[in-house]
């Protein structure tokens, strides 16, 4: 772009200093002069802009097309991110839950193995007591 501008300043100061020689040599009139050249020029301007049209346009393709394909890996980048972690919570959800599931469990089984060992520990101590009540009478009725 700054080409073109470049380009357009050049032109038009040789314009300028052109005219400002026919005039002085007194050659002919100024506007048959400016008109030879805007005519031969014309084209020329024409064609510069186009090219520098044409060349932003490619710039301008090449760098949409490259923020998209930034874009699209980032976006991937976070997916595969996202999916990893997703798993790993779920992962770790599940273990969390098998080691409760685990430890409620065996609190239950312990609670009712030990229920159980109550029980029959106290009807053993029952027994023991009921046959020293037997022995104890026993011996006072025997005495």
């Amino acid at each position: 772009m700054q080409k073109s501008v470049r380009t357009v300043c050049i032109l038009v100061i040789l314009v300028g200093i052109m005219s400002y020689s026919v005039q002085a040599s007194g050659k002919g009139p100024l506007s048959t002069w400016y008109n030879s050249i805007f005519i031969h020029h014309s084209d020329h301007v024409y064609t510069m802009i186009l090219e520098e049209l044409s060349q932003w346009e490619k710039s301008w393709n090449m760098e949409v097309r490259d923020k998209h394909k930034k874009s699209e890996m980032d976006l991937r980048n976070l997916q595969v991110q996202t999916t990893e972690e997703k798993e790993q919570r779920i992962a770790n959800y599940q273990k969390n839950y098998q080691v409760n599931l685990l430890e409620s469990t065996q609190k239950m089984l312990l609670d009712m193995e030990f229920k159980n060992f109550e029980r029959v520990k106290k009807e053993q101590i029952h027994q023991e007591i009921s046959e020293e009540t037997e022995s104890i009478l026993e011996e006072i009725l025997n005495d």
